[in-house]
């Protein structure tokens, strides 16, 4: 009796759990239900249909959909639109087809054994790249490709931002994920979803400068589905088709025209590799417009790969103040023109060294004898130039230092985003310490002591020179314009001019055009260049390793640019004439 009672009751419970059991799938039942028909496939405000979908899907980027940095002509620096070879993976049923990928590599000139491996070894559809670089297909190549009819290759539109021969990276910096620089710099933006994060910014240049400006409205996409087969690989719905999605603003993002001359940014850098310039840069101004048209700087870097331990690479040295030397005796020759202490005929007597009251000394290159001011000049004589500056003294070498754009920043100071133009600009210096005693203004007078200048800089203030007094800041950005093409905003150009006198202008062009006639540039005069211009070398604080400079302008009458060069950080027997032959090829090739 205890038995069957006990058995009744297990039955009961069974039966009561496969109620409940069966009551449970009814109403997961009818609630699917309710989101597939009633809902439209939406759940708590999720759209699960979308989800599905996305889940299912892939993409392959086409462009991070950036604005440009374009030069004056507007050739694209950065963006460069490509032709590329979309690979798709290699279907099960499709035979090898190996010999086809034989083909392909002799059309596209790419080694048989790494095309042959990307291309069956790839497991979602991918652009054809080489080191990172998109495969540009030469549009005369179309038909070669398409008549070897190779199963799963198409072809795309693509953009790459950053091409392998680039020019201007020290200008236009980089882009990468920094989610501290977002927190810092774009916190309001972070909690309007404007960003996230993971976003791509820039990092340096004019990719950081400018980034709320060209930031991406939206990436263009390449998408396509995907299915999971029995052994848990995913493989693309071939018969689903694929999508281009992109950003669909046309106005945004908007693109940075430049003042910079394609053809001579990019032979100003050949040059410096020409020469082999490990560390050094080159600036070309317009005189009249203060427009950069050229700026290049070395080390080189890649900015598809930044590399940590090579991080000083990415630094612009054409921003980058240093020793100037002799370049220096520039503002001590118009100091003591303006101020009377001298003119350009006056007697000076070298013997070689300057002797101080401490017991030091100041050393001449060569025993020079008499000269006067405008030899001196000319000679670059250390010793006249350490006399004049202690005569000049530190308020006015101060003075005439300002005057001519040194010991502050002089780019283009763009006053919608309330910084320079031109990204992380340093000021240099005339003097770090305190005192007026005759050996710090002697040391100060021929460049060295706590004088330091930036190619910019150099070149500003031969532009300065040319135009008595008269110039435009140095200008990197012409203007901002819509991806319609419609400018947004125009940088005019800032005038700025200061109250020394036009004849000690002139006095002082007179010192640098010997300079080129007979003097430390007389090269320059034997290959029949008309020009005017200061040389310097400068210790640098490391025995035997010096900083080579020429900067100046041309032509010496009516200048049209002013061009500074500097070689930095080389033995005292090397690069002895490069600064001045690189200026001599730059000059030709504008002349050309």
């Amino acid at each position: 009796m205890v038995n069957e009672s006990s058995r009744l009751f297990h039955i009961r419970r069974i039966i009561l759990l496969l109620f409940i059991i069966s009551a449970s799938l009814v109403a997961i039942i009818i609630h699917l239900g309710y989101i597939q028909i009633v809902s439209s496939g939406r759940y708590q405000g999720v759209d699960l249909v979308a989800n599905s979908i996305e889940q299912r899907s892939r993409s392959v980027l086409l462009d991070i959909g950036r604005g440009d940095v374009l030069a004056r002509d507007y050739t694209p620096i950065t963006g460069r639109e490509k032709l590329a070879l979309l690979l798709l993976p290699r279907r099960l049923d499709i035979t090898t087809e190996d010999y086809k990928i034989r083909e392909l590599a002799i059309v596209l000139e790419i080694d048989e054994a790494l095309l042959l491996n990307k291309i069956t070894n790839i497991s979602y559809p991918q652009l054809l790249t080489i080191n990172n670089q998109i495969i540009d297909i030469n549009t005369n190549l179309i038909n070669e490709i398409k008549d070897i009819n190779l199963s799963g290759a198409m072809f795309v539109d693509a953009k790459e931002r950053y091409p392998e021969d680039m020019i201007a990276k020290h200008i236009v910096g980089f882009i990468g994920e920094d989610s501290a620089l977002i927190n810092a710099n774009f916190a309001e933006y972070l909690a309007a979803g404007v960003y996230s994060v993971t976003d791509v910014v820039g990092k340096k240049g004019l990719e950081y400068n400018y980034e709320l400006e060209i930031k991406s409205e939206g990436a263009k996409y390449l998408s396509y589905y995907i299915y999971q087969d029995r052994n848990l690989n995913l493989h693309p719905f071939y018969g689903l088709g694929m999508n281009i999605q992109g950003n669909q603003n046309q106005h945004r993002p908007l693109n940075i025209i430049t003042t910079l001359d394609y053809n001579l940014q990019e032979y100003s850098e050949r040059l410096l590799d020409k020469y082999n310039v490990e560390k050094g840069a080159i600036v070309v101004l317009e005189v009249n417009t203060g427009d950069i048209v050229a700026m290049a700087s070395r080390p080189d870097y890649n900015p598809n790969q930044i590399i940590m331990d090579e991080y000083e690479n990415t630094r612009n040295r054409a921003t980058t103040a240093s020793f100037p030397g002799s370049v220096f005796k520039t503002v001590i020759a118009l100091g003591v023109l303006e101020e009377g202490i001298a003119t350009i005929h006056d007697q000076f007597y070298c013997s070689g060294s300057l002797e101080f009251t401490n017991g030091q000394s100041l050393q001449c290159w060569k025993e020079h004898g008499d000269l006067t001011l405008l030899r001196a000049f000319a000679e670059s004589c250390n010793t006249t130039f350490a006399q004049l500056a202690i005569k000049l003294g530190r308020e006015n070498i101060l003075k005439y230092a300002n005057a001519l754009g040194l010991g502050d920043v002089v780019s283009y100071y763009d006053l919608n985003m309330n910084r320079l133009q031109l990204y992380n600009e340093e000021e240099g210096s005339i003097f770090q310490v305190k005192g007026e005693n005759q050996q710090l203004l002697a040391n100060t007078g021929i460049g060295q002591q706590d004088v330091r200048m930036t190619p910019i800089q150099a070149a500003n203030m031969m532009a300065i020179i040319a135009n008595y007094g008269k110039h435009n800041q140095p200008r990197i950005v012409s203007e901002l314009q819509s991806k319609s093409g419609h400018t947004i905003h125009k940088y005019n150009n800032k005038s700025v001019t200061n109250n020394i006198g036009r004849h000690s202008y002139y006095q002082l062009q007179r010192l640098l055009a010997a300079v080129v006639e007979d003097g430390t540039a007389s090269q320059l005069h034997t290959k029949g260049i008309a020009a005017a211009g200061k040389t310097g070398t400068a210790e640098i604080g490391k025995t035997g390793r010096v900083n080579r400079w020429f900067t100046g302008y041309f032509p010496d009458k009516y200048p049209q640019y002013s061009i500074a060069i500097i070689i930095e950080d080389v033995a005292s027997w090397e690069q002895t004439g490069t600064s001045i032959n690189i200026f001599s090829d730059i000059v030709k090739y504008i002349s050309d």
